[in-house]
Protein backbone atom coordinates (compact mmCIF):
# COMPACT_ATOMS: atom_id res chain seq x y z
CA UNK A 1 0.00 0.00 0.00
CA UNK A 2 1.35 3.28 -0.51
CA UNK A 3 1.60 6.00 2.00
CA UNK A 4 -1.26 8.30 3.02
CA UNK A 5 -0.36 12.14 3.08
CA UNK A 6 -2.75 14.41 5.04
CA UNK A 7 -4.10 16.94 2.48
CA UNK A 8 -5.00 19.59 5.13
CA UNK A 9 -6.06 22.29 1.99
CA UNK A 10 -8.69 19.21 0.91
CA UNK A 11 -9.88 18.48 4.48
CA UNK A 12 -10.98 22.11 5.07
CA UNK A 13 -13.10 22.51 1.94
CA UNK A 14 -14.65 19.29 2.49
CA UNK A 15 -15.64 21.09 6.01
CA UNK A 16 -16.49 24.28 5.01
CA UNK A 17 -18.82 22.28 2.33
CA UNK A 18 -20.54 20.69 5.31
CA UNK A 19 -21.26 23.45 7.52
CA UNK A 20 -22.84 25.24 4.70
CA UNK A 21 -25.45 22.52 4.31
CA UNK A 22 -25.89 23.02 8.40
CA UNK A 23 -29.54 24.82 7.59
CA UNK A 24 -30.60 22.08 5.85
CA UNK A 25 -29.14 18.99 8.02
CA UNK A 26 -31.33 20.23 11.45
CA UNK A 27 -34.48 19.12 12.28
CA UNK A 28 -36.62 21.69 14.12
CA UNK A 29 -40.31 23.72 13.13
CA UNK A 30 -41.61 22.40 9.73
CA UNK A 31 -38.02 21.62 8.45
CA UNK A 32 -37.06 17.66 7.72
CA UNK A 33 -33.38 17.39 7.25
CA UNK A 34 -32.13 16.82 3.47
CA UNK A 35 -28.72 14.55 4.51
CA UNK A 36 -28.29 14.39 0.62
CA UNK A 37 -26.94 17.49 0.45
CA UNK A 38 -24.19 16.59 2.48
CA UNK A 39 -23.99 13.11 1.30
CA UNK A 40 -22.75 14.32 -2.50
CA UNK A 41 -20.19 16.47 -0.47
CA UNK A 42 -18.45 13.17 1.05
CA UNK A 43 -18.84 11.59 -2.26
CA UNK A 44 -17.21 13.91 -4.05
CA UNK A 45 -14.34 13.48 -1.36
CA UNK A 46 -14.44 9.60 -1.15
CA UNK A 47 -15.15 8.74 -4.86
CA UNK A 48 -11.72 9.18 -6.18
CA UNK A 49 -10.77 6.31 -3.55
CA UNK A 50 -13.36 4.12 -4.71
CA UNK A 51 -13.46 0.71 -7.01
CA UNK A 52 -14.74 1.87 -10.01
CA UNK A 53 -11.41 4.31 -10.13
CA UNK A 54 -9.12 1.49 -8.68
CA UNK A 55 -9.18 2.54 -5.24
CA UNK A 56 -9.75 -0.16 -2.50
CA UNK A 57 -12.85 1.20 -1.51
CA UNK A 58 -16.54 -0.12 -2.04
CA UNK A 59 -18.96 3.01 -1.86
CA UNK A 60 -22.66 2.94 -1.86
CA UNK A 61 -24.75 5.78 -1.20
CA UNK A 62 -28.79 4.20 0.04
CA UNK A 63 -31.38 5.97 0.48
CA UNK A 64 -34.78 4.39 2.24
CA UNK A 65 -36.50 8.17 2.44
CA UNK A 66 -35.93 10.77 -0.37
CA UNK A 67 -33.20 13.23 -0.12
CA UNK A 68 -32.46 11.32 3.69
CA UNK A 69 -29.67 9.17 2.12
CA UNK A 70 -26.79 7.78 3.71
CA UNK A 71 -23.28 6.34 2.80
CA UNK A 72 -21.79 2.39 3.32
CA UNK A 73 -18.75 2.65 2.85
CA UNK A 74 -16.63 -0.64 3.17
CA UNK A 75 -12.64 -1.40 3.36
CA UNK A 76 -12.28 -4.84 2.52
CA UNK A 77 -9.62 -6.38 4.98
CA UNK A 78 -7.67 -9.58 4.20
CA UNK A 79 -9.30 -13.37 4.23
Amino acid sequence: MGTLVFDETAYVETLRKLVGENKHLQNGGDSIPKEDRAVRHVLDALTPFGTEKGGPLSIKHVSYVEGRGNIIVTYPGEP
